[in-house]
Parts: structure tokens; C-alpha cells; sequence
């Protein structure tokens, strides 16, 4: 949804941003004000807004930020098919930040779980993430990651039918690791 979303499917997305926040605030939506709907992409299920203590699928989620105005404040929405979630106050830069360094880790971690799916003829589903963490990468690795040395890099360790893998990232690519050669 989050690049090509229909007209019908951005109107959706602001009419469930309107309702949860009029539900917040008990107040009818035609007093919410719609300032903006922009396509996004998020590292998990939970949008971007996560709950402390809860686990959401980690998955690449694509769908549409909203940001509204009512009773003089500004809120946001983000949006994904039948989900909307009510973010807390307006994300710092801070926030962003950690935001775009999430959706990286992901990112990389996704292009290994495809490149072992594909090497082994198993379907994505049958690859799970055991870890991945951000490493740092120097010249001389026995297990370099691909793209721009000075793009971050991620180790990411892989289970498949029982054996485990592990790979490098960087970059939405990645690469297997030495180790994994004989399997």
C-alpha cells in the first residue's frame, strides 16, 4: 500500500485515523482536520508505534502515515490495511532516526532470509531468524559484508530444516558466511 495506494485505500486509512482519534478524544471526526497522508514503510507489525511488553511479527509492513489536527493538537496515525495505531506525541528526530536504523536492520536481515531461502528451495516461511545485531565490519573479514564499506553491516544468524546459518548484510543484501559452504 505504502507506494502505490489507491485513492479508496487513502481514504480508508483517514477515515480509520479520524475514528481513533475521535475515540480519543470523544469528539466527532468532522471536527479532525487531516494535515497529511504520505506513504510509509515500517521494521514490524507494530508500526512504528510499538507497546512496551508486547511482541509484533517482524516484518516489513508497508502502508500510510496520517497526520491529523483537533482540538488544537497535532496527531499521528499510522495506518496498515484494518490496523491503525495512535503514535504517542509527534516523533522526535531522535525517534525517526531509530525508525530508518530499524527498518535497515530489517531489511538486511529479510535480504539473508530470501538468499537462504532461494539457496536451499525452501519457501521464506521455512527460514526463522535465530539473531541479528549490528556489527562492525573492517576491511580483512573472514566473512565481509556486501555493498558500501561505509554502509552499517549486520551479522544474522538463520535456522532451516534443523541446521543454522549464518550470513552478512549490508544494504538490502546479503551474503553467506564461509562456515555455511559445505551445508
Amino acid at each position: 500500500m505504502a507506494t502505490g495506494a489507491s485513492d479508496e485505500g487513502r481514504e480508508n486509512a483517514v477515515k480509520r485515523a479520524r475514528e481513533l482519534v475521535g475515540r480519543e478524544l470523544s469528539t466527532r471526526v468532522e471536527r479532525i482536520a487531516v494535515g497529511s497522508v504520505e506513504p510509509a514503510q515500517w521494521p514490524d507489525a507494530a508500526l512504528g508505534c510499538p507497546v512496551a511488553g508486547m511482541q509484533y511479527a517482524q516484518v516489513v509492513t508497508d502502508g500510510l502515515r496520517v497526520r491529523l489536527s483537533a482540538a488544537g493538537r497535532e496527531y499521528e496515525v499510522h495506518v496498515a490495511g484494518e490496523q491503525a495505531v495512535l503514535c504517542p506525541e509527534a516523533s522526535a528526530p531522535a525517534k525517526r532516526e531509530a525508525g530508518a536504523r530499524a527498518l535497515e536492520t530489517a531489511r538486511a536481515a529479510q535480504a539473508a532470509r530470501r538468499e537462504l531461502a532461494k539457496r536451499l528451495g525452501l519457501a521464506l516461511g521455512d527460514v526463522k531468524f535465530a539473531t541479528v545485531r549490528e556489527i562492525d565490519a573492517k576491511a580483512g573479514d573472514a566473512c565481509p559484508p556486501p555493498g558500501d564499506p561505509s554502509g552499517r553491516a549486520y551479522d544474522v544468524q538463520l535456522t532451516a530444516g534443523g541446521h543454522a546459518y549464518h550470513y552478512r548484510a549490508r544494504s538490502g543484501q546479503a551474503v553467506s558466511c564461509p562456515s555455511d559452504a559445505e551445508r
